[in-house]
């Protein structure tokens, strides 16, 4: 197609290659418009998903806060100090037995600790 030009080409393109490409054009421009509000109805799902998980999301917090609040209203504090109390008593009364322990319990996790090092160390990542 060949519209008048600046050297003084004169040819104009026919009215049915005129035709074909506005057929083409909107062929094109359909296209375009389909793809985009495919996109923009995907997008407004996922929106629509995105605001369904939040409120779940607020909901249960709200939740979770409230019973909270219920059992921090129930728990009788004095019953707790008194318990506390009873624990720190006992510890002191058996400090052997607690050093005791506590001296075994660190003994388990360095050997613990020294197993797993060991065992990133070896090839094939086997244990002792």
């Amino acid at each position: 197609m060949t519209m008048a030009g600046i050297h003084g080409d004169t040819t104009v393109a026919s009215v049915q290659e005129l035709r074909r490409q506005a057929t083409r054009t909107c062929k094109e421009l359909g296209r375009t418009v389909t793809a985009l509000a495919s996109k923009a109805e995907q997008t407004a799902a996922s929106n629509k998903q995105v605001a369904q998980v939040t409120d779940r999301l607020r909901d249960t917090a709200a939740q979770v806060g409230h019973q909270l609040g219920h059992l921090v209203d129930e728990t009788d504090l004095d019953s707790v100090r008194g318990k506390v109390g009873r624990a720190v008593n006992a510890a002191r009364s058996n400090r052997t037995a607690l050093l005791t322990a506590a001296g075994v319990l660190a003994l388990l996790l360095v050997r613990r600790t020294r197993r797993a090092r060991r065992a990133t160390q070896t090839p094939g990542g086997g244990g002792a």
